[in-house]
């Protein structure tokens, strides 16, 4: 009874991992089992809850400034990157925005799409970092559980897009989160930078509600919402969606320089 049973469970899964997937993807990088992101997901749970506040307890908080300058450039050209891609092998001209199904074809737009998808699925992992910086700092009162279930999860999630789903109308709400990126870590570039540049980011009072409709792509909608409260001044530093307004970067930038918060909402 038991071996039936296992067999009719591995033969459920080789059917879903290989007839129901999309056969373009099945050996790229990580697309193969889901296994290897399940794994780094989980890692990344511990480390953020456990491992990584155990090991800087004894240590001195890292002065990490510089670095999120250089690290906050990357991820704005690596967003914009992304939008462009998104924008040319659809979305400018080629997608209904109505209703857009998902082209399986080899087609080489269809293909730059499906390359687009797999590019947005890493760069959920370039956000672990967000959370690295946070332990790195010490400041472990931003890694909520809330942030570190959304950080941890979406991986996982945009995997199961790209696996069965790498093109289509679903991607509209990634061209829009990376577009929101761009704009987002730029802004903490800047921040960053110190406060001499604070006058060329007097347009931050709109950002928040500029990412607030943009919604996850792959988290129904659902807000990422770190609701602490800072020890200095009692304020929300809430991360909506992928997009996570006001997690990681802004809180560290705020908690250590004389900048205001992009969007200060009293507790009440």
């Amino acid at each position: 009874m038991a071996r039936l049973l296992l067999n009719d469970i591995h033969l459920w899964y080789t059917d879903l991992m290989d007839k129901r997937s999309d056969p373009r993807v099945k050996d790229w990088p990580m697309m193969s089992s889901p296994a290897p992101t399940l794994a780094l997901c989980i890692l990344y749970a511990y480390f953020s809850k456990s491992l990584g506040p155990k090991l800087m307890r004894n240590r001195k908080a890292f002065d990490l400034r510089k670095l999120l300058i250089y690290y906050n450039l990357c991820q704005t050209l690596f967003s914009a990157w992304m939008f462009y891609e998104y924008l040319m092998s659809g979305w400018w001209g080629h997608y209904n925005f109505t209703c857009q199904p998902v082209d399986y074809s080899n087609n080489p737009l269809a293909l730059r799409m499906a390359r687009t998808c797999w590019w947005y699925y890493v760069s959920k992992f370039t956000e672990f970092f967000d959370t690295l910086f946070f332990i790195l700092r010490k400041k472990n009162e931003h890694v909520s559980t809330l942030h570190v279930i959304h950080h941890g999860c979406m991986p996982f999630s945009v995997w199961m897009g790209m696996k069965y789903a790498p093109g289509g109308h679903s991607t509209f709400f990634a061209l829009l989160n990376t577009f929101v990126h761009v704009v987002m870590y730029f802004y903490y570039m800047i921040s960053a930078m110190g406060p001499k540049y604070q006058k060329y980011i007097w347009w931050k009072k709109y950002l928040t509600t500029f990412q607030m409709p943009v919604v996850d792509d792959e988290n129904d909608g659902s807000a990422d919402l770190d609701d602490y409260k800072t020890r200095s001044n009692g304020i929300y530093k809430n991360g909506f969606t992928n997009g996570h307004i006001l997690s990681t970067n802004e809180a560290i930038l705020n908690s250590d320089t004389n900048t205001s918060s992009l969007h200060q909402r009293k507790v009440k």
